[in-house]
């Protein structure tokens, strides 16, 4: 399980630990977009906290959000087991990746399977992540959407890896992205070399 907040290399490093492990890859957003399209917000609120509604998501309060995102990825990775169940029963190599994988339900796992392996990614800087944020979205400035929300995905992360370290598992900075699949990689006690 690759874990973390929003725009930290986590695709890019899932990539490359899938390749050089021949191990299928499962990007966690998938999941969660057939969840919510299974559900209600009626039936499970928490899978839906981040859909358009009425209510302007980036004027509240930056801690009110971060919430959301912690009760989301709590449902999310909660719903997640089945998965992992059926690769370690097919005794398949997988890859999850995605920002709604927590460290106390990658721990859990970590701890009952041998073989079960997590690295949360994280970007120290907010500024840098508002950059990296920007470089993903294909443009030269960030957009308001982007400016309001960067101080969420940058306390979401900060929370994600208070709780990696407190479950014992491995935390790996951002910077420099050019190194990031490398140190993930090293950081599960293998290499791409």
């Amino acid at each position: 399980m690759i874990g973390g907040g929003a725009a930290v290399g986590k695709a890019t490093a899932a990539r490359t630990v899938a390749e050089s492990h021949g191990a299928s890859l499962v990007l966690v957003d998938a999941v969660w977009l057939a969840l919510k399209a299974a559900t209600s917000p009626e039936s499970h609120p928490d899978l839906h906290h981040f859909e358009p509604s009425e209510e302007d998501l980036f004027g509240l309060p930056a801690e009110t959000l971060v919430e959301r995102h912690i009760k989301s990825a709590q449902a999310i990775s909660a719903a997640m087991g089945p998965v992992i169940e059926h690769y370690l029963w097919e005794q398949l190599p997988v890859v999850l990746e995605g920002a709604w994988i927590t460290p106390a339900f990658a721990g859990l796992w970590a701890r009952q399977y041998e073989g079960v392996q997590a690295v949360f990614i994280h970007e120290p800087d907010m500024d840098e992540l508002l950059a990296a944020m920007v470089a993903r979205a294909g443009t030269q400035k960030p957009s308001p959407h982007r400016q309001a929300g960067v101080k969420v995905h940058w306390l979401f992360g900060n929370w994600v890896r208070e709780q990696a370290l407190a479950e014992g598992l491995p935390v790996v900075d951002a910077p420099p992205r050019t190194t990031l699949a490398d140190r993930v990689l090293a950081a599960m006690g293998g290499s791409t070399a």
